[in-house]
């Protein structure tokens, strides 16, 4: 298996001249002067372009992505905390800069319950944060027992050239460079890059966005200078009844998540039409029609 093996960014020396080096000694200047103190570390996971298959693998299909040169780096660093209150009992800390100031920063407890931590961040108008701490729950999930009991503070700078919004998975790309961070700030060892790939995907559902697992899986797979051909397999299911028509009014229901709902009966279409069950000839057979004529667009079903 292929390991994920945690291994950050070497620093460079001050008097580095090169364009990568130069770029990692922003990225650490930055996370002094927000901390204090220099990093232990720097992570980087890429941007992506999918060439073919949009919005198809949370259907089961196939999907050609490439990783990019922009990308997200994680700048990461540990801290006892003596400043916390003694009552607080033994509370981890997670503390999220950005080095670009447009997105504010902010201070969560990793005690605090999961929606309590996600609605603080959008009250504070750090909505971009909640990735980063997808990516801190999904290694928390892998290894519960080392954020238990310990007064440590994790701080974490985010920086990048991805351009936010643009559909290019920055959001996905700040998962995964988040989650290595986290692994590399606990020493921790991560599982194959194929199974963190699938603990960023799920950490990521947190948010809500319900994705199929392409982003995280180029982000953790890529390779220099070639696509990568993913499937993405649905298990069938069995002797389950679905409904046979749903309205969704889109024009008055997109805003309010049912974007979402749409996901989700598309997965229900390919559990009940799985895709390897079906070839061609079975299909002519079971409707007795000849399918050529479809694929010159010349025929169609009675």
């Amino acid at each position: 298996m292929d390991t994920a093996r945690f291994q950050a960014l070497a620093l460079p020396a001050s008097d580095a001249h090169s364009a990568a080096s130069q770029r990692l000694l922003q990225v650490a200047d930055a996370f002094t002067r927000h901390f204090g103190g220099p990093p232990i570390g720097i992570v980087r996971a890429p941007g992506r372009v999918n060439l073919i298959g949009e919005h198809v693998d949370y259907e089961g299909y196939s999907v050609l992505p490439m990783a990019i040169q922009q990308s997200v780096y994680v700048a990461f660093g540990v801290f006892n905390t003596p400043q916390i209150d003694s009552c607080s009992g033994g509370v981890n800390v997670l503390s999220i800069a950005n080095a670009k100031t447009q997105y504010r920063g902010v201070t969560v407890s990793l005690k605090a319950q999961e929606s309590e931590n996600m609605a603080k961040l959008e009250q504070e108008g750090a909505s971009w944060a909640k990735y980063v701490l997808c990516g801190v729950l999904g290694v928390r999930d892998e290894f519960p027992e080392v954020f238990q009991g310990k007064e440590r503070e994790l701080k974490l700078l985010v920086d990048g050239d991805i351009p936010a919004g643009c559909g290019l998975s920055s959001s996905s790309a700040l998962v995964v460079a988040s989650a290595l961070a986290t692994s590399g700030t606990l020493k921790q060892q991560l599982p194959g890059r194929m199974e963190l790939a699938e603990l960023c995907r799920r950490a990521e559902h947190r948010v809500g966005t319900m994705g199929g697992g392409m982003d995280q899986a180029v982000a953790c797979l890529a390779q220099r200078g070639v696509a990568l051909h993913l499937d993405f397999a649905v298990a069938p299911a069995q002797n389950n009844h679905i409904n046979r028509l749903v309205d969704i009014q889109k024009a008055l229901e997109a805003a309010r998540g049912e974007r979402v709902r749409l996901k989700e009966l598309c997965e229900l279409a390919t559990i009940h039409c799985p895709l390897d069950e079906y070839s061609i000839d079975k299909l002519e057979e079971e409707y007795g029609e000849s399918l050529s004529g479809l694929f010159k667009g010349g025929g169609c079903f009675g």
